[in-house]
């Protein structure tokens, strides 16, 4: 009799053993790692409207209120902080108070509204993109994305702060017949990114890493983390193209090289508290995405899951806020609470 009890007694301590072994394999998979912070978004409000066109940025002011950047219509809508309208900024055109080209806005002091296509730095300067096209003769040629400094009074800087190989191109032709069709899916490209001082900061997507770019063009490697890289299947590529085999197909027959893996880093922000969340595509069914969250000196706070039709845009005080599509592609703009626990 007691030689059962100690039986019985046993394969309770070993199923339980088994138990806490799965919810310990079952965090990590999560991302949740001893010394790790419990990081969750709470969404609080979101804001949507017909009239949005393409939203290009997302800033807040130092009231809270959120200045959504519609770079189709080239105005900016304005909410407060519970997502009641107040009215727009600009409109479409090339005289006072209307707009040409707008991508980007920056809150400057006295919360000053910079609503430029450019970054505007800390010393008064800005910071413009140039990039070079690929072309049907010359597209198996490198080609390169330049970021110059340009000063108040229009004048570019002499040489480059940066200068990267711009994204390839899928190209398909037969005999003297090409065509060139946008960037590649899931290709190598360069990510950049300022803060709220002003400092830049860029990413390539092939590494899990995080690089400085001084004011003088000085580059200096942050931080870096390894990760195992994740084959592109098919499966992941119909999802890209809305299920058309076709489109699937014709990428065997692409001129330039399709990438095998997907890319480490899809996005990235930096907050106001000097961290980074680097968003990652994972290839999972439910949840594609998830967020990994690094202090200054590259060590991992937290990691989630995120949906994949969200994007983070800024990531200010306690809130993120992001902009969602839904299933045909319509944008709206959505405001979490960073939980901590």
């Amino acid at each position: 009799m007691r030689k059962k009890i100690l039986i019985s007694v046993a394969i309770v301590v070993f199923v339980f053993a088994v138990f806490l072994v799965y919810k310990v394999l079952s965090k990590r998979d999560l991302g949740i790692e001893v010394g790790q912070k419990r990081m969750e978004l709470k969404q609080e409000i979101e804001i949507s409207s017909d009239e949005f066109g393409y939203i290009a940025d997302i800033q807040v002011d130092s009231r809270g209120r959120i200045y959504i950047c519609d770079g189709m219509n080239n105005t900016i809508h304005l909410y407060d902080g519970d997502g009641k309208f107040l009215g727009k900024i600009g409109k479409a055109g090339e005289g006072p108070g209307e707009f040409k080209m707008l991508n980007g806005i920056i809150i400057g002091e006295n919360d000053t509204v910079y609503a430029i296509p450019f970054f505007l730095q800390k010393n008064g300067d800005f910071l413009l993109t140039y990039r070079e096209y690929y072309t049907t003769v010359d597209y198996m040629k490198p080609k390169y994305m330049y970021l110059f400094q340009v000063d108040r009074n229009g004048q570019t800087g002499q040489n480059p702060l940066l200068k990267v190989l711009a994204p390839q191109v899928l190209v398909f032709g037969e005999g003297r017949s090409f065509s060139l069709i946008g960037g590649i899916p899931f290709g190598e490209k360069t990510i950049w990114r300022s803060d709220s001082k002003g400092n830049i900061y860029f990413a390539n997507s092939s590494v899990l890493g995080i690089n400085s770019l001084g004011f003088d063009g000085e580059q200096k490697n942050l931080f870096s983390y390894e990760v195992d890289k994740i084959k592109i299947t098919k499966k992941k590529w119909l999802k890209l193209f809305r299920g058309d085999e076709n489109r699937y197909l014709k990428l065997n027959k692409s001129l330039t090289p399709v990438p095998k893996f997907l890319p480490v880093i899809g996005d990235f922000i930096v907050d106001s508290k000097g961290r980074f969340w680097i968003v990652r595509d994972i290839g999972k069914d439910d949840y594609d995405y998830i967020c990994m969250v690094f202090d200054d000196k590259g060590s991992k706070i937290s990691q989630f899951d995120i949906h994949d039709n969200v994007s983070l845009k800024l990531c200010s005080g306690d809130y993120v806020y992001a902009v969602k599509k839904d299933e045909l592609d319509v944008q709206s703009v959505v405001k979490y609470r960073v939980i901590e626990k």
